[in-house]
């Protein structure tokens, strides 16, 4: 007589709110029971986790209708998408995988950081159309400062690769961490000393359109803005008015107030480099989500993951 084999262990089952196969994996696609959200079906509302993109709208309306949730695992930096409120009173966790897009982000950034400070763009556009133009110095890049709005996983790297040129890096946030930079309490403050603003914080209802008109006006006609965060930071409106106006010297942006953003917006918009928001999309973040989501689904499922309200960058 043989024995039995013991019975298959039970997949747990998790939301997904959109399909994103290249930031799951197979592994979490072989170990859990992925499902579409569907508030029709009785096996969904009794499911205790969610995997979203941060972006994606996660209003109370939603939340509400699922009484078993626990943990929404957010997909990528942002979380802006999330009734943060309604979760914390339901006491579910939230994380996100900033720290699995950040060294990839910065690259992102430095290179059109660098694109926009060095006028790549145009330059190469005047050799293409036999426009060669008459030489212009540039400002000394060790010369210029640098203020970071949101010193997080991202912003503190694009800081560590700004040091090897030499440049002056401040950074302001909602809160003072120590760090090995200095800290400015006031963004517009921050926008006057800066010669480059770029724009790394995570978005919320708390910061849409803080970069407006008054902080674009402080960073002044030669001062440049990058933003790798998100589109509803930036007052998208009084950049395209400040550009057009020459009262700000430039702009690089990943991220837009919607996406994809309509081409004929950007049409006679100068001094502009612009991505299709594209910063993490590289084979090393893809990677690291994959393993990051995995971790910490196991994390919750077998009870070791930190309990109360969190964003986590990390595995519990």
């Amino acid at each position: 007589m043989t024995n039995a084999s013991p019975p298959p262990k039970r997949r747990e089952l998790v939301l997904l709110t959109h399909a994103v196969p290249q930031w799951i994996g197979p592994d979490v696609e072989s170990e859990f029971d992925l499902r579409m959200l569907d508030l029709s079906c009785d096996a969904c509302r009794h499911a205790r986790v969610m995997i979203t993109p941060g972006p994606a709208k996660l209003g109370a309306d939603i939340l509400g209708e699922l009484p078993a949730l626990e943990y929404i695992a957010a997909v990528g930096s942002g979380i802006e998408g999330i009734d943060i409120t309604y979760a914390a009173r339901r006491g579910i966790r939230i994380t996100n995988s900033a720290i699995a897009t950040a060294e990839d982000v910065a690259d992102h950034t430095l290179a059109i950081t660098l694109a926009l400070y060095a006028r790549i763009i145009s330059l190469d556009h005047a050799v293409r159309t036999g426009n060669w133009p008459e030489p212009a110095f540039r400002r000394s890049l060790r010369d210029l400062n640098v203020g970071i709005v949101g010193l997080g996983a991202i912003g503190a790297a694009v800081a560590r690769r700004l040091a090897p040129f030499g440049c002056s890096v401040k950074w302001t946030g909602p809160r003072f961490r120590d760090t090995p930079y200095d800290y400015v309490a006031d963004l517009a403050g921050l926008a006057e000393w800066a010669d480059i603003l770029i724009v790394a914080a995570r978005a919320d209802a708390s910061n849409a359109g803080m970069i407006n008109a008054n902080v674009l006006d402080r960073l002044g006609a030669e001062g440049l803005l990058v933003n790798v965060s998100r589109g509803s930071i930036v007052d998208e409106d009084a950049l395209i008015v400040a550009l057009k106006q020459n009262r700000l010297g430039g702009a690089a942006l990943d991220v837009f107030r919607s996406e994809p953003t309509p081409a004929e917006r950007w049409k006679d918009v100068p001094n502009i480099v612009l991505s299709p928001h594209i910063g993490g999309y590289a084979l090393g973040v893809q990677r690291n989500i994959q393993k990051l989501l995995r971790e910490n689904l196991h994390a919750f499922f077998d009870g070791s993951m930190q309990k109360g309200i969190v964003v986590q960058e990390t595995n519990a």
